[in-house]
């Protein structure tokens, strides 16, 4: 497994934290001045960092290394914090035991591939190029969907039928994989009824997004491949996002296929007839351009906040009832936080992009073994990163212990939640700083710190 830690984040963070030991007064148990001599170093800066932030990383760490081993994660991690990511993890192998996964290995993001989806579609709105409430059959006249919109597609409210149950019962070649346009087709010929009233029930579809992607096609004149290059991955640097149909296995070497594990060995999915269908799945991207997706979604860099904005908000049916799907995300609560999420699966694939919107942090993972744990994954490294925000809490207390006093160290220390104040009375982290300043010289920098830590209750 390789990982990398952004130290980018951390150093700004340490710079000021140790601003404040140089300000630290007499009134401070007798810190006059800190002489020249303890004024810290580049490396001992990095090694309080280590001290602080370490173990959390090494959390992340043991989460890949458990998902890996004991359960056949074959795969990605990549966690942001606003716009720096904190950590990632390349686990595995890409098609061949001798080639690494990298940062940029793409995967098929499967269902994930629906804000894409969702976003073209908000590029024609800004652009004024289709409402939200127009008809669907003003793009597809020959689609028998009466009352259906752009919005109940978008929404899963619109009651079409499900295009893989007819693409299998009637699609004829063993040779050619069927299209968008030919799905189309299909369900105008055979799939004439709709599961029930448009806007009155919510049942996810990935009908739906096959159907929008048309939508796309029909009113730009391009395939939705070309209009997501044009309009998002290249605007967006996403120097490894495609939408790949198998047929594209044969002339491109970086295509990643997907596994399954049986009796003990991995086999590769065959190619299936849905497999030529998009806007449902089909986008492949890595866990650094789904990075340059999320600054995008959060800084607007593709339609304006007003429309941006109703991606991440659930959607209605016509009795009032809120559904939790916005377009493109599916919609949740974890407390106080609000999530934006989606996770896919196809063929082998496991993906998961997930948004907590008010703490800004980002969680993504790709996978490619049918490994089953992507939902853990997610909960324990949110759980991690609560943990180190912890550690954050310590890095600010000992901050105003050093600048203001033992005193104002503990009035901050009072006013955390009894998580954060257990966790620092149990670890020794407080004296592991201690210890360290003591053992390279900063007697009194080291003094204060014990100081606060002997103050906490037992």
């Amino acid at each position: 497994m390789r990982h990398f830690i952004n130290n980018k984040l951390l150093r700004p963070a340490l710079i000021l934290l140790f601003f404040f030991f140089f300000i630290y007064t007499e009134n401070n148990y007798g810190l006059q001045s800190i002489s020249n001599s303890e004024v810290l170093t580049l490396d001992e800066e990095d090694h309080l960092s280590d001290l602080i932030f370490k173990q959390m990383y090494q959390r992340f760490d043991s989460i890949v290394d458990v998902s890996t081993h004991s359960y056949g994660f074959n795969g990605n991690l990549l966690i942001a914090s606003g716009d720096e990511i904190i950590y990632q993890a390349c686990s595995g192998y890409e098609n061949s035991h001798l080639v690494r996964l990298k940062p940029e290995t793409a995967f098929q993001l499967a269902s994930v591939s629906k804000q894409f989806t969702a976003m073209a579609i908000l590029i024609l709105l800004d652009e004024g190029k289709l409402r939200l409430d127009d008809p669907l059959q003003w793009f597809i006249p020959e689609l028998p969907y009466s009352g259906v919109t752009i919005r109940h597609l978008l929404n899963h409210t619109s009651g079409v039928p499900n295009y893989l149950w007819y693409i299998d019962n009637y699609w004829t070649s063993d040779s050619v994989l069927p299209t968008n346009e030919d799905m189309i087709r299909i369900l105008s010929q055979y799939g004439t009824e709709l599961n029930f009233e448009p806007g009155t029930r919510f049942y996810y579809s990935n009908t739906g997004y096959a159907i929008l992607a048309s939508v796309v096609e029909r009113i730009t004149d391009q395939s939705y491949s070309t209009f997501l290059t044009e309009h998002i991955f290249r605007p967006l640097d996403m120097q490894n996002a495609s939408v790949r149909i198998p047929s594209d296995r044969a002339h491109d070497p970086d295509y990643l296929a997907g596994y399954r594990r049986s009796r003990g060995r991995s086999n590769s999915y065959e190619t299936v007839m849905h497999d030529g269908i998009a806007g449902d799945k089909g986008v492949y991207a890595s866990m650094i351009d789904l990075f340059k997706w999320d600054r995008a979604l959060n800084n607007d860099l593709l339609v304006p906040h007003q429309i941006m904005i109703q991606a991440f908000t659930a959607g209605r049916l016509e009795n009032k009832r809120e559904i939790p799907y916005g377009f493109g995300f599916r919609l949740d609560h974890e407390g106080s936080s609000k999530v934006v999420y989606h996770y896919g699966r196809w063929s082998g694939f496991r993906t998961a992009f997930v948004k907590y919107l008010p703490d800004d942090l980002t969680i993504i993972v790709l996978n490619n073994t049918s490994f089953n744990g992507v939902n853990q994954m997610v909960a324990a490294c949110r759980q991690v990163w609560d943990e180190l925000a912890t550690c954050q809490t310590v890095k600010r207390i000992v901050e105003t212990v050093l600048a203001e006093g033992v005193n104002e160290g503990m009035i901050l220390y009072s006013a955390q939640p009894s998580i954060d104040k257990e966790w620092m009375v149990k670890t020794d982290l407080m004296t592991r700083i201690a210890d360290y300043l003591e053992d390279q010289g900063k007697s009194t920098m080291s003094r204060a710190i014990r100081e606060f830590y002997r103050q906490l209750p037992s």
